[in-house]
């Protein structure tokens, strides 16, 4: 069974993008609460989109990022990584890295940075396995998190 180590936010939604908010997952189970606009579903879809890549429905454009008018700048950099173990026992970590910039005209464009899964190999060498996430990440009905 694959189980939740960490989960990084910076940048997304109400997530502050010049400092990183870590959860750590416990065992056997980890409650997330708080009050409404926490970010309590924020960290759910997190999770997916390290996971899957797939950004919560109507996000398209930067909505998933921290508004930039807020940050008071003209580019957001966001960043979601996720550390756990595999059924196999192997340490992963996925990095998934975003930008949203204001346009000199009305709106913003976002764009994906990179994504990379890193993997730890036994005996604890840190350098791992880096490829390129979305070509070597199983489609999710084949991940059993």
């Amino acid at each position: 069974m694959s189980t939740l180590d960490k989960l990084a936010i910076r940048g997304i939604r109400s997530f502050d993008d010049k400092s990183i908010s870590i959860i750590q997952f416990l065992t056997p189970v980890t409650v997330i609460v708080g009050h409404n606009g926490s970010g309590k579903t924020t960290i759910i879809e997190c999770l997916k989109y390290a996971t899957t890549g797939d950004q919560p429905p109507g996000t398209r454009g930067g909505a998933f990022i921290h508004d930039p008018k807020m940050a008071n700048e003209k580019e957001v950099k966001a960043q979601v990584k996720l550390r756990f173990r595999a059924a196999d026992g192997r340490r992963i970590l996925v990095t998934r890295n975003l930008s949203v910039t204001m346009k000199k005209t009305a709106g913003t464009t976002m764009k994906t940075l990179e994504s990379i899964l890193a993997v730890d190999h036994e005996g604890g060498d840190n350098s791992g396995k880096v490829c390129h996430l979305d070509v070597e990440t199983p489609s999710p009905s084949l991940m059993h998190m």
